[in-house]
């Protein structure tokens, strides 16, 4: 782990992105991912992006979605993204597996809510198994983890 990370699993996850290819967009960049006004750190690969928020896990509560305070391992994938003509192609499903291997080599916990984005995403089930196929497990009807954590010895 890098002095820059202090030991912090999330920032070790981000300094593994950028050297497997993943770059940060700056705030200005118009292809940064933004939900009601908010805007999220999204970091681009090809034609996928990518948009995290670390210290943060999932929960659900009678089908509602709530974002909460995690640990320094813990880091929700808030969006995957593609453009339409850039589709089909496999590039998300590779981008996934260098994302989901740097999650594993920090010590990350991955959270996300397994839900279609814009028009045109594909459906639920379809992400449900293309995250399972990637070592998500489900955690409630909407959540899926990848757990990245070192287990006891």
């Amino acid at each position: 782990m890098s002095a820059a990370g202090g030991g912090r699993p999330d920032v070790h996850f981000i300094e593994l992105l950028h050297a497997a290819g993943w770059k940060t967009l700056d705030f200005e960049d118009p292809r940064v991912y933004r939900r009601a006004n908010v805007s999220y750190a999204t970091l681009v690969r090809q034609e996928v992006r990518i948009a995290l928020t670390s210290l943060t896990l999932l929960s659900e509560r009678r089908g509602t979605i709530f974002l909460c305070h995690g640990s320094t391992a813990d880091v929700t994938l808030l969006a995957v993204l593609v453009d339409p003509e850039h589709r089909r192609k496999g590039q998300a499903s590779e981008a996934m597996e260098s994302v989901c291997e740097a999650a594993r080599t920090a010590q990350c916990t991955l959270w996300l809510e397994v839900s279609p984005i814009g028009k045109g995403g594909a459906p639920v089930g379809v992400l449900r198994r293309w995250y399972k196929g990637l070592g998500f497990e489900s955690c409630g009807r909407r959540i899926m983890k990848l757990g990245c954590a070192p287990q006891a010895a």
